[in-house]
């Protein structure tokens, strides 16, 4: 039997959460009968963005960060991200929210556990089959997204880290570590440890690495332990939870849908920075704009100047290039520009005069190579 719906989502992650948070009071969707569509119930997994004054996703927060650290050799050192403060959002506070209060609040808003196997174009809609699903809507956001929809060579920013709880309290619960060197600069690849204290005793040590080939566990693990063991050598601790992800650094492939109705979403539409790996600001500046433009027929697409792409092929190159150069630039971009500047760039709002003065101390020749490089291919 054919259901039918005003609107289908596919895919539970970031950007269908961030939709239905900010569609749950919007007059537009007051009637709307919306049908979310996932094969699982919820992955437990962790979001971490930068963002200015308050945020339509804060009610989720577990922790937010107002001084950001970056360490490479010698150099260690804790600096204010003001305004800007880095938020840490888990997703089990976000599933218990959608499948316990909004589900039960919008009796016309459903969830349905399958897979889709086919979407199909009619006249004045979509068909979505599934194993469980035979579905039209008006319109599908879609939030899937495979490796062929990636340009080549593929890099991934991959991690695995320990949530750590600590028999004495060593951690500044106020501040992030970013990005530290100063243990792993010896290895091919650029990589380095991210720390996110959430309590004097409790906190994420991660080893994250750029690179083609993803590490075995061991690695990691090696990089993690020894890290924590120099850090704070008086300490004993308890592994918690086991984190491990990775993420694409490359740039999609035109993978744009012949049906208009059928809407690319979160990664599939190009919100994952190619160099960082950071999309939950990104996807909430689109699904911010698609929530008011949908019904009209828009796509909630957001227009950035190309030179930021321009910016982000350089240094993809580098790493694939030049690895070496990474962590150098990385130490010159931290110790020689403020944190606010770098957020701000780094979430594409800076301006022509600033990225100059950025780019103006930074090491040049590694950037030059990589435009020769990228004008012969």
């Amino acid at each position: 039997m054919k259901e039918s719906a005003d609107i289908a989502v596919i895919g539970l992650g970031s950007a269908a959460l961030q939709f239905a948070k900010l569609a749950q009071h919007h007059p537009a969707y007051s009637n709307k009968k919306i049908v979310f569509i996932d094969p699982n119930n919820g992955a437990s997994k962790s979001w971490c963005f930068w963002h200015k004054g308050t945020h339509i996703m804060d009610e989720f927060v577990s922790h937010e960060w107002k001084n950001l650290c970056f360490g490479h050799n010698n150099y260690n050192k804790k600096r204010s991200s003001t305004p800007y403060t880095y938020r840490h959002i888990s997703s089990d506070r976000m599933y218990n929210w959608f499948f316990n209060e909004l589900l039960a609040s919008k009796p016309q808003w459903s969830f349905e556990q399958t897979t889709i196997s086919d979407v199909k174009g009619e006249d004045d809609g979509l068909i979505l089959l599934g194993e469980k699903l035979n579905l039209s809507a008006d319109y599908a956001l879609d939030s899937r997204l495979g490796l062929n929809d990636f340009s080549l060579p593929l890099i991934w920013q991959h991690f695995r880290g320990f949530l750590i709880k600590s028999d004495k309290a060593v951690f500044d619960s106020d501040t992030a570590t970013f990005m530290d060197f100063s243990l792993t600069y010896n290895n091919e690849n650029p990589s380095f440890v991210y720390v996110l204290p959430f309590s004097s005793t409790e906190a994420l040590v991660e080893t994250t690495v750029f690179s083609n080939k993803i590490w075995q566990n061991e690695k990691y693990d090696e990089i993690t332990r020894s890290y924590i063991d120099t850090k704070w050598p008086s300490i004993k601790y308890k592994i918690q939870e086991v984190e491990v992800g990775r993420i694409p650094m490359a740039f999609l492939t035109n993978n744009e849908p012949e049906n208009p109705r059928l809407i690319k979403i979160g990664g599939a539409a190009g919100c994952i920075k190619p160099t960082t790996g950071y999309a939950f600001q990104r996807i909430s500046k689109s699904m911010n704009r698609l929530v008011d433009e949908l019904l009209a027929g828009g796509k909630g697409i957001i227009q950035k100047p190309k030179r930021f792409d321009f910016y982000d092929s350089l240094l993809l190159d580098i790493v694939q290039n030049d690895p070496s150069m990474v962590e150098k630039i990385m130490d010159q971009l931290f110790r020689k520009n403020s944190i606010a500047t770098i957020l701000e760039f780094l979430d594409e709002e800076s301006n022509l005069l600033k990225e100059a003065g950025i780019f103006s101390t930074l090491p040049f020749a590694p950037f030059l190579k990589a435009m020769y490089r990228l004008r012969i291919k």
